[in-house]
């Protein structure tokens, strides 16, 4: 009985697990506005201007609602965990926007890096310092002047980024070293 009973529990969380992959649903925690947590199937956002989020539940039913009531989606991916912020950023002209995207993170740590499809898929990336309010959107054409202020107090990075060591397309690489020396301090 034990055996049967188990085999029917694997069965259907196997069930379950194909079940929330399907149409790109994940199992995931969502934080709404209100500071109310859901554990939920949820569909992420395809694009940063995304307007809405689908739930679905154990059911299979399924719910839209505006992504302006979720502050944050976070699931499991490639055995990684990803989290989905619905924000307002600091563009490159060093202005707040006006409306909020939908950015996920790349990478955390003293330095979260988070990349986002603005305009025609185009994927651009973002910084944010942990005392950071909103994160900044790094230009690819003015990637070494605007880095400097993330990393200046590493002064080999500085000089290998100087002498054109990094790119902008190593932006995640250049703030992981970073990361990484500064867990160390």
């Amino acid at each position: 009985m034990r055996i049967a009973a188990f085999t029917l529990i694997v069965c259907l969380a196997g069930f379950n697990a194909k079940a929330g992959d399907d149409e790109n649903f994940h199992h995931g925690q969502v934080i709404k506005i209100d500071g109310s947590h859901i554990s939920t199937w949820v569909k992420l956002p395809e694009s940063a201007t995304t307007g809405k989020v689908i739930f679905r539940d154990q059911s299979g039913t399924q719910k839209e609602v505006d992504s302006h009531e979720i502050q944050s989606i976070t699931v499991i991916l490639d055995d990684k965990t990803v989290s989905y912020y619905h924000t307002d950023y600091i563009d490159r002209k060093g202005n707040k926007t006006d409306k909020k995207i939908w950015v996920r993170t790349v990478s955390r740590g003293e330095v979260t890096v988070l990349k986002a499809e603005l305009d025609q898929r185009v994927p651009v990336f973002l910084l944010q310092r942990e005392n950071e309010q909103l994160p900044r959107e790094v230009s690819k054409h003015r990637f070494t002047h605007e880095i400097i202020h993330y990393i200046s107090d590493h002064e080999y990075l500085m000089k290998d980024l100087s002498e054109g060591r990094y790119t902008y397309t190593e932006l995640v690489s250049l703030i992981d070293e970073y990361n990484a020396w500064k867990s160390f301090e």
